[in-house]
């Protein structure tokens, strides 16, 4: 393309259309030769891209205790790439309306053509809800000034921690009758219980005044349940006789990471004993002495001092 004469002294701004030429990179040749027969030329490339960013994915969080959370998605613009300095987002609230537009952060460098992941930084919802109370919607530009929309998004919120703990039973008082196994059901009606999380128990032989470490204890259910499950602690070693200085307090998190923590519930404990009888026998009208001895099944000592009824 001839761009003409330049007179000595003078400068001119070249221009040129490159309309209808496919989307890319071009490489384009400036060339000058003066009047004396001297050349100059310079070689500069260009990307043509008509084309917005798309990929559109990955958003996060799925579930947050967080009111003002941090929300990212990913996208991506394979020509240009992304114009990190044209980012933004908008958020809404029943009781907010849509408020915007505000910029995201992205650790992407200017022009990246990777999928690269944009964020808005503490989003202020300030409330619970999962099913659409609080939504975000992103737009990000490429270096060609296309630009494309994420469509809203719902952030999903759970601030309570697991609750509503019932039904606490000792179903069995262990071979000693100083290790017993604990239940207790417990609800997350929000986000749900998270199974894969575990559940968990401490337990305390002086009233409450000091605990143990938290040790594992089993839960039913699946990630994400809203419905009652059942949280077991197995053969909790107390090891002591006691109607009221036994206590135990149960563990467990939901989805979103609200911990939530029982009652502390006290549990009675008895040593179990046996009974062995010696064998008597003797004719009618004879005197026969019966005996018999109490142990305790925890170390087999005798225990004396108790009183034994027989029958005959």
């Amino acid at each position: 393309m001839n761009q003409g004469n330049i007179p000595a002294g003078y400068w001119r701004r070249l221009a040129w259309s490159l309309e209808g030429t496919a989307e890319g990179s071009k490489s384009i040749c400036y060339s000058i030769q003066s009047i004396n027969g001297g050349t100059a030329s310079v070689t500069r490339t260009v990307i043509v891209d008509g084309t917005n960013p798309t990929n559109w994915h990955g958003f996060l969080p799925d579930w947050t205790n967080d009111p003002t959370p941090n929300c990212s998605i990913q996208v991506q613009d394979a020509l240009s790439g992304l114009n990190t300095s044209e980012l933004y987002y908008w958020y809404w609230t029943a009781a907010t309306g849509t408020r915007g537009t505000f910029a995201c952060t992205t650790s992407a460098a200017n022009g990246s053509t990777a999928l690269e992941r944009i964020t808005a930084t503490d989003v202020p919802f300030n409330q619970e809800g999962g099913t659409g109370q609080n939504q975000v919607y992103f737009r990000a530009y490429d270096r060609a000034g296309n630009f494309s929309d994420s469509g809203w998004q719902t952030v999903k919120i759970d601030l309570t921690a697991p609750q509503d703990w019932r039904n606490f039973t000792v179903t069995s008082v262990g071979g000693t009758g100083l290790t017993p196994t604990c239940t207790v059901q417990v609800r997350d009606v929000l986000s749900g219980l998270s199974v894969s999380a575990g559940a968990y128990y401490r337990f305390s032989r002086d009233g409450g005044s000091t605990w143990s470490s938290f040790y594992r204890a089993s839960i039913t259910g699946s990630d994400g349940t809203t419905a009652f499950q059942t949280l077991t602690a197995t053969n909790v070693p107390f090891n002591q006789q006691s109607a009221t200085q036994n206590k135990i307090q149960f563990a467990v998190r939901d989805v979103a990471g609200n911990w939530g923590y029982s009652p502390q519930y006290t549990v009675a404990t008895k040593y179990t004993t046996t009974l062995e009888l010696q064998n008597a026998s003797g004719t009618i009208g004879q005197t026969v002495t019966l005996q018999a001895t109490l142990r305790r099944v925890s170390d087999n000592a005798v225990l004396s001092g108790k009183t034994v009824s027989f029958s005959v």
